[in-house]
């Protein structure tokens, strides 16, 4: 009798992990949700106008998600699944990891939640998946859809499938998600696009993620760089948005072709009918 596979989505509570989770779980795979709700970011403004420019920032951001991610607004399981509601902060402790382990897991996929250390490696060696907003090897830790547009770089705007190991985002890589942008999109709406792409293309693919064997290493830009949330600035967001004002997205939708293919990437995956 072949085993029936059992897995977990790990995530987090802002709207795109809601959209994550609920989409998600009508796969009939998905047994279980573990929810860590998200530590607050800390940006320390210089000034009463660097705080507004980071409030508007993020206020657009969180309406951008409404507006694309609407099935993200609320929690809204599509089956009856076991949900772990653990406290921020808490996602390593042993304890989360036998509450899978006894609930029969095969294997994770994760969104969101903090970075998963020892206890999870030892018990999902090699079966725990994440999806990265961002391109590795080229970007990654925080706000990796943020520097690719700060840096003039938009084809490098997209998402990571990868197996978890024990560095950050840097996991054998399955395959790369990018959006399909337009002229008027800005940070916003093109990391909304990547998320809800992604999501559709993990509904599709959550049971090839446990055949893809080995796959090629790509050379990284930026020396390897890891970015931290504490590298984002008002200062940082100004030249991002002077470049999206100066007419940056125009000039790459009108050579998407071009620039998007100068990107190496493992396998970018695309529906079907939408191949470039």
């Amino acid at each position: 009798m072949i085993k029936c596979e059992r897995w977990a989505l790990i995530t987090s509570t802002h709207v795109r992990h809601r959209y994550f989770a609920n989409v998600l779980s009508s796969h009939p795979l998905v047994n279980l949700i573990v929810i860590e709700p998200k530590m607050p970011s800390l940006h320390t403004p210089n000034s009463s106008e660097d705080s507004a420019l980071l409030e508007a920032y993020f206020a657009a951001r969180e309406a951008s998600e409404i507006n694309l991610l609407s099935a993200g607004r609320s929690w809204d399981l599509q089956q009856s699944l076991e949900v772990l509601r653990v406290q921020a902060g808490s996602i390593n402790d042993q304890e989360i990891v036998d509450r899978l382990i006894s609930h029969g897991i095969d294997h994770c996929l994760v969104f969101g939640c903090s970075w998963l250390k020892a206890p999870w490696l030892q018990a999902f060696p090699g079966r725990m998946f994440n999806l990265h907003l961002g391109l590795s090897p080229y970007y990654r830790g925080a706000a990796t859809n943020f520097w690719p547009l700060h840096d003039g770089l938009p084809e490098y705007v997209g998402a990571t499938v990868h197996r978890i190991d024990a560095g950050i985002d840097t996991g054998p890589i399955l395959f790369h998600v990018r959006p399909d942008p337009v002229e008027g999109d800005d940070s916003h709406s093109l990391g909304n696009k990547t998320i809800a792409k992604s999501v559709k293309a993990l509904r599709g693919q959550l049971e090839r993620l446990t055949t893809v064997g080995a796959v090629r290493q790509l050379p990284g830009i930026h020396n390897g760089r890891t970015f931290r949330t504490s590298d984002f600035n008002a200062s940082t967001l100004r030249i991002m948005l002077a470049r999206l004002a100066s007419g940056m997205m125009a000039s790459y939708v009108g050579d998407l072709v071009g620039r998007a293919s100068r990107v190496d990437l493992v396998e970018e995956y695309q529906p079907i009918g939408r191949r470039r």
